[in-house]
């Protein structure tokens, strides 16, 4: 069973954040995210090199073992740690998701999931908006604002 740290349970919001702000630490969440898994696929990956202990010869002090069960701990913590984020991000998103669902114009809903809630880093640019929306760039950069003022308005202030 799964025991996920209270502390960890939740990203501490300010009570003065900004919408920025708030949308900001979902994808700085999602990278935290991904690091982790990237950690454990590579500890998982030095698992397979690291060498067995042969019992046939003299038994000499050796650290094969405890360097084994060392890595073995560092990776079931790391996966228990990247199981409580992936489980925060998913709160996280599904949260900000809704919020933006519920803003007034679609053109807002559009610019915040792409800048905001897109994994892809290209379509996070200004540019990629822009095109999305058949707009100017200087248009879709107020635009952002215009979206990030009303999702403060509505939800966080």
């Amino acid at each position: 069973m799964i025991r996920i740290k209270p502390e960890l349970l939740r990203v501490r919001f300010e009570v003065n954040m900004t919408a920025k702000e708030y949308l900001t630490q979902l994808r700085k969440l999602m990278l935290k995210t991904k690091s982790r898994v990237a950690q454990c696929e590579t500890i998982r990956d030095h698992l397979v090199f690291l060498q067995g202990i042969d019992y046939s010869k003299d038994k000499v002090q050796t650290s094969a073992a405890d360097q084994l069960s060392e890595t073995m701990a560092t990776l079931l913590d790391l996966e228990q740690e990247t199981v409580e984020l992936i489980y925060e991000y998913n709160r996280m998103y599904h949260e900000a998701l809704n919020r933006i669902d519920g803003l007034s114009k679609w053109e807002y809903v559009k610019i915040l999931k792409l800048r905001y809630l897109s994994e892809k880093p290209s379509d996070r640019k200004f540019e990629h908006i822009a095109c999305e929306l058949d707009r100017s760039y200087v248009r879709t950069c107020h635009m952002h604002g215009e979206a990030l003022q009303e999702f403060e308005k509505k939800y966080l202030k």
